[in-house]
């Protein structure tokens, strides 16, 4: 695996794949809106976003450490 694929999520020799990042957050999102709860109290998209990019910033930290 090159350098620069460590931190994709699914590379192979022919897909650069999705950063991890964006894969953390789209899980985050997925969880969040499977969740009625989230869903009645928080009724932003942009709010949305931003706690699943937060947790897949803190999901990152966690790798590290």
């Amino acid at each position: 695996m090159r350098e620069d694929q460590k931190q994709q999520a699914f590379p192979d020799d022919d897909n650069f794949g999705i950063s991890m990042r964006d894969y953390f957050a789209v899980r985050v999102m997925q969880g969040m809106l499977s969740n009625s709860e989230f869903t009645t109290v928080i009724n932003s998209h942009d709010k949305f976003a931003e706690m699943s990019y937060r947790m897949a910033d803190a999901m990152l930290r966690a790798r590290e450490g």
